[in-house]
């Protein structure tokens, strides 16, 4: 597609330069209209008025096409500045849409970051308490061997002293029965 403003350029010089540009354009071909005159301007003859006139409808009629030609092009330009302004709107919206969306994707990082953090810290957290844990039982196990060793001293040291209760019975009972006896 030709670019508008070439053909706003080639119209102005048509315009400006009615020899340079093609004769007879019609309104909405894209042809810059030109104006082009017959004849000279004088001579008193009845075939010079009637040229004349004819002439001078020829120019009112280029003008007119010219007119509208202008009208168009106007039209087309201000259609495209409303399309470029409706380009730009959009591109706004959507730049204002990608700036949102990397807020949303910095929060998220961020929320992402900081539960990260969390779980690198609960980690370590859940790593001491499985070695005080495992400490735990190691003590645990070594308390519950030095109490199943005080349990069996007490259960030892018990049946020595029912025994020896049991000699002290006995040896009261043959003292007590030696004198007795």
């Amino acid at each position: 597609m030709a670019s508008p403003y070439g053909t706003l350029r080639s119209a102005l010089a048509a315009i400006r330069d009615p020899h340079t540009a093609p004769s007879a354009p019609t309104p909405g071909s894209g042809a810059p209209m030109s104006l082009s005159f017959s004849g000279g301007l004088g001579g008193g003859s009845a075939f010079g008025e009637v040229g004349m006139a004819q002439q001078l409808q020829d120019v009112a009629k280029q003008l007119s096409f010219q007119m509208e030609y202008n009208t168009d092009l106007l039209a087309q330009l201000q259609r495209l500045e409303e399309e470029h302004l409706v380009f730009q709107k959009g591109a706004a919206d959507k730049q204002a849409a990608l700036r949102q969306a990397l807020a949303v994707a910095d929060a998220a990082r961020a929320d992402a970051n900081d539960a990260k953090r969390r779980l690198a810290v609960a980690q370590e957290v859940a790593v001491k308490l499985s070695e005080e844990l495992k400490e735990a039982r190691v003590d645990g196990g070594a308390l519950r061997r030095q109490l199943e060793a005080s349990e069996a001293r007490a259960a030892e040291a018990a049946a020595d002293l029912r025994g020896l209760h049991t000699d002290k019975t006995s040896a009261a009972a043959q003292v007590c029965g030696c004198r007795c006896g």
